[in-house]
């Protein structure tokens, strides 16, 4: 029998974090992934971006979020042996195209609200004048936005199962729920016993019978990986940056491809690249790339994952009262990268202490 503090169901990047955080106060982990193809952790670009939208709003508490979210990634470079060249958190330039007169209106106002003074350049700058020749300019102009960012999701994840491994705190099986027993003050997986179990399985939360019936709203989201006709010289990339017309272009100048996307579909949730809706998808990508760049590419490859979007955009975190020594950590949506690090905070001492978490959090649990 293997005793730790905490079993996690789920290696994506909410129960990667989470795990982290509870090693990093003392505790143990045991953590259970199937490998599950079509997790948004394994397909997404990583981009946290602290103005989204049409109307170029503010992230939500963007500033909080971003404080812990960098803190975390840091402390996670040097235990998990990352130098700074390959560090998961980096900062990148972003240009974000202003489409259209109802846009350049909204902007304006945005230019004169003190708030957002850190975010945004405080002169609008025609692309002609910015590096950004691939952007087909609409007469408004290109934003230089800054405070954006990406994280390295898939090494991060790679490297937290390589540190799992090595102090054999790693299980990669399905997650069978009717072999979980809580009794007392414990809970016993198998031949696993444990003082807690977090559910951190993503969208596959909807299999899980103390979760299947949360107000999830899940996405399906296609990302394209491409790669520019090198054929012409001004077609190379030379810095990692940020291209954003609504969906966006996110360069990698060391394999020399670019990340585009992204797509939200709601109703059909297969994750096969040979789907019609997948097929449709990839069109529209390669559409609105083809109507805002100047770019010529070929596709490299093709993704699909399914966010754990929630119907009220606000994660389930919190213990369940369904079932004693449990917890959920989940519904994350497009934001992980930016708000899981905060959150992963407030659960481990959730679990530790019971440290009060927001009501708004718990409401459905």
């Amino acid at each position: 029998m293997k005793t730790v503090d905490c079993i996690i169901v789920g290696q994506g990047l909410a129960g990667s974090l989470l795990a982290m955080r509870l090693l990093a106060d003392g505790k143990r982990v045991m953590v259970i992934d199937n490998a599950h193809f079509g997790a948004a952790s394994h397909v997404a670009a990583g981009i946290i971006n602290p103005i989204t939208g049409h109307r170029l709003n503010i992230t939500s508490d963007f500033a909080q979020f971003a404080l812990a979210a960098k803190a975390e990634y840091a402390r996670l470079n040097d235990v998990l042996g990352r130098n700074e060249s390959e560090s998961f958190y980096q900062t990148i330039e972003q240009q974000r195209l202003i489409k259209n007169t109802g846009q350049a209106e909204y902007l304006a106002k945005r230019l004169n609200e003190p708030a957002y003074k850190e975010y945004l350049e405080s002169k609008q700058r025609a692309s002609s004048d910015v590096d950004t020749p691939e952007l087909v300019d609409r007469g408004f102009g290109v934003l230089n936005i800054k405070q954006s960012a990406v994280v390295d999701s898939k090494a991060l994840l790679t490297a937290v199962a390589e540190h799992l491994d090595a102090q054999d705190s790693r299980l990669i099986e399905k997650f069978d729920y009717a072999e979980l027993v809580s009794a007392g003050d414990t809970v016993r997986y198998k031949n696993i016993t444990a003082r807690s179990v977090v559910f951190c399985e993503g969208y596959q939360a909807i299999h899980n019978p103390w979760l299947k019936d949360l107000p999830f709203k899940l996405a399906k989201g296609d990302v394209l990986t491409v790669r520019k006709d090198t054929s012409h010289p001004q077609q190379t990339i030379e810095q990692e940056r940020l291209l954003n017309w609504g969906s966006w272009l996110l360069s990698n100048p060391y394999d020399r491809t670019e990340k585009l996307g992204s797509t939200y579909e709601w109703n059909d949730l297969d994750t096969s690249i040979e789907s019609v809706c997948a097929k449709a998808n990839a069109n529209k990508l390669l559409t609105s790339l083809n109507e805002n760049t100047n770019g010529k590419y070929q596709i490299v490859a093709h993704e699909v994952g399914i966010r754990p979007t929630t119907t009220q955009r606000i994660p389930f975190i919190g213990a369940l009262s369904g079932l004693s020594n449990a917890y959920c950590f989940n519904g994350f949506g497009s934001k992980g990268c930016l708000i899981i690090p905060y959150y992963a905070q407030l659960m481990s001492a959730h679990i530790q202490s019971g440290a009060p978490l927001p009501k708004e959090l718990c409401q459905w649990l």
